[in-house]
């Protein structure tokens, strides 16, 4: 079985090099990420302070990269193959026995080979969900530890916040350590507390460009809709996936299953209120992952 997953895991690594790219929202970012490193702020224009972006987490891992390197296009496309394969071994070490049918529906979804490059934060997001995965399903216990790996996938996109908070609240139910939670989610509170004071907002411009645009809620949802008729008419697999794992998750028995399962349901339903986005699949990597983690561990009997 060990070496049925590191065979999986080359070839996804094959498709990756041979799908590897950069989107052009990927170059936004590596502005700001080259305007920081070299003292002018984390700024898009160098005299306006603006949040032009919404992963800080994934800004400065970038920065991290690029001060040394200070060379963009290949900097990203390393570190997103790099991360995307980590995310596949931490995934891998969740379920050993069954993660190689996950193996095969990652590398074979058109929207997860996509985004595991892209410049995106998808890649850093997809190796955050691994690792709280990885402890709420196998080291419950380490509640702190979930706790920060949560935040900074809240960090890294804060709509992420929708997929881990039904865990979160599972854990505090049983443990109720409320204080280990709160300090767990510290780095986020210190992020927003900066964003207020350096921006004035607490949110990125986008939020507000997209939560102010006037547009009808039944008007988004309509678009939401095509969102998800379009990833089945070039991609089938991710939603065919996803949706399954939704009623097998809710199905069958087992708590965590279920908490999963809600999880993607409510960052589905998000998807749908805010009309998509404009890059086919995107939004879909995540619920994909969730799903092929949820897929390899319920018990069928």
């Amino acid at each position: 079985m060990k070496k049925l997953i590191i065979l999986l895991i080359i070839l996804f690594a094959i498709v990756l090099i041979r799908n590897a790219w950069l989107c052009a929202d990927a170059f936004i970012g590596l502005r700001i990420v080259d305007n920081f490193v070299n003292g002018y702020g984390l700024r898009y224009n160098i005299i306006e302070r603006v949040n032009a972006f919404t992963p800080p987490l994934w800004i400065f891992v970038i920065s991290s990269i690029y001060y040394f390197t200070h060379e963009g296009y290949f900097t990203l496309i390393f570190l997103c193959m790099f991360l995307s394969i980590m995310a596949l071994i931490v995934y891998s070490r969740i379920n050993p026995e069954t993660c190689f049918l996950g193996l095969i529906v990652l590398t074979l979804s058109k929207a997860f080979i996509d985004y595991s490059t892209s410049g995106l934060e998808n890649a850093l997001s997809h190796l955050l969900l691994a690792i709280i995965f990885y402890i709420y399903l196998l080291k419950p216990e380490k509640v702190y530890l979930l706790s920060l790996a949560s935040c900074l996938f809240c960090l890294n996109r804060l709509d992420g916040i929708l997929i881990v908070a039904p865990m979160l609240i599972h854990v505090l139910c049983k443990t109720k350590k409320y204080a280990v939670i709160l300090l767990g989610f510290i780095p986020l509170v210190l992020w927003e507390l900066f964003s207020l004071f350096y921006y004035g907002f607490p949110f990125p411009n986008v939020y507000y460009a997209k939560a102010c645009s006037g547009i009808p809620h039944i008007e988004l949802a309509k678009q939401g809709l095509l969102y998800f008729m379009d990833s089945i008419n070039h991609d089938p697999v991710t939603l065919l996936v996803i949706f399954t794992a939704i009623v097998i998750g809710f199905y069958f028995k087992g708590a965590q299953n279920k908490i999963i399962a809600m999880g993607i349901t409510i960052y589905l339903l998000y998807v749908v209120s805010i009309g998509g986005c404009y890059m086919s699949g995107r939004f879909f990597t995540m619920p994909l992952f969730c799903s092929c983690v949820l897929l390899s561990r319920v018990n069928y009997e």
